[in-house]
């Protein structure tokens, strides 16, 4: 079932961009090649990522447009998280319903299923237990694992 993103939410392809400019691949030119998608695409990627306040771009000299991560604190924080654990699929954690599925294991809050269903969330719960983001403790509460502490931050700014 095809469901409407929140503004908040990032997609695949805005997260796989995310991690490229984390890499260090600033031009348009290189995420394009990296990423191997039409520059309609990318460019469409990069206006919400610049409406989400991740990115900045830069023009340099008569041909270059340079990305970097904005100053924020959430850009920020994003993208030492995306340097520290590179060998995690982002893309997987960020998009979709995962980081709703974040949101109410990082408020501690009662868990409601507004937004999924119960089998919703134990297939995101599961994934995220595999990754080492989430533990759960011996109350059957979720916890974030004490690795991920910069990530909660980050979700708590975002």
């Amino acid at each position: 079932m095809k469901r409407r993103m929140k503004e908040y939410l990032l997609n695949k392809l805005e997260v796989k961009i995310l991690k490229e400019v984390a890499k260090g691949n600033n031009t348009i030119y290189l995420l394009k090649k990296f990423l191997m998608i039409k520059p309609n695409l990318l460019s469409y990627n990069l206006k919400k990522l610049l409406q989400k306040r991740f990115i900045q771009l830069e023009r340099r000299g008569k041909y270059g447009k340079y990305v970097y991560f904005n100053s924020s604190k959430h850009a920020m924080l994003l993208r030492d998280l995306l340097q520290m654990y590179d060998h995690l699929k982002w893309e997987d954690i960020l998009s979709g319903l995962a980081i709703d599925v974040l949101f109410q294991v990082i408020n501690k809050s009662e868990l409601t299923f507004k937004n999924f269903s119960k089998t919703t969330f134990w297939r995101y719960t599961r994934k995220l237990m595999s990754y080492g983001i989430i533990i759960v403790s011996g109350d059957g509460f979720y916890l974030m694992a004490k690795g991920f502490r910069m990530f909660d931050s980050f979700t708590q700014r975002y």
